[in-house]
């Protein structure tokens, strides 16, 4: 795979992203967003535009190359779109000829976003260069890529359809704590040797100083 020479000293580029094998179904901790459909926003650069399907999954449509500020602008919207929690999320690269490692860092933020609420993230059309960072990066072991966008919806579509319903998440109900086996009881206070009162005290009685 060749590297660009403006990032050939940039050695992220080839570092691995660590690995780490997606549970079937990620543990959800928040509930996704409301269905997101109608989604229109281009960046103001021009580098992703996002879109929705009915179903609510999000696409953002990727063009040129991303690096350096392109990557930035990426982050930005990738991030204003995530706090809507969309079920789903694919990225389209077919328009985009190369991507730097702070751009592939915005797939795996994506994906580390989505888990939270029981999202899925995927991919499509990465050209052959493309392809073969994407392999050496590892990102396969996060983002399964896909040739087209037919098959990366269709992939999506079945993967949601099939988990099941995460729980609702209710906030923790109050409790009042028990008290301790070990605090003396009224009834315990003889068993402690304390001499029982055999007549009432009269407060006012008492000198005070």
């Amino acid at each position: 795979v060749e590297v660009p020479a403006d990032d050939a000293d940039d050695t992220r580029a080839l570092e691995p992203v660590q690995p780490s094998t997606p549970p079937a179904v990620p543990p959800a901790t928040q509930e996704p967003g409301p269905l997101l459909s109608g989604l229109s926003a281009r960046s103001a650069d021009g580098v992703v535009e996002w879109e929705s399907t009915e179903d609510g999954i999000a696409i953002g449509r990727l063009e040129g190359p991303i690096e350096a500020d392109a990557a930035l602008a990426l982050e930005k919207a990738t991030t204003a779109v995530m706090e809507l929690r969309p079920r789903a999320v694919v990225f389209d690269y077919r328009d985009v000829p190369y991507v730097s490692s702070g751009g592939w860092g915005q797939v795996a933020a994506c994906y580390e976003s989505t888990r939270a609420w029981g999202g899925a993230v995927s991919l499509f059309g990465l050209n052959p260069d493309l392809m073969g960072l994407y392999d050496l990066l590892e990102l396969n072991t996060l983002v399964v890529a896909y040739g087209t966008e037919s098959e990366a919806l269709r992939a999506l579509r079945s993967r949601l359809s099939s988990a099941p319903p995460s729980p609702p998440l209710l906030p923790a109900e109050e409790t009042t704590p028990e008290p301790p086996d070990d605090v003396p009881t009224y009834d315990a206070v003889a068993d402690l040797g304390a001499e029982p009162i055999e007549e009432p005290v009269d407060v006012d009685a008492v000198d005070r100083p």
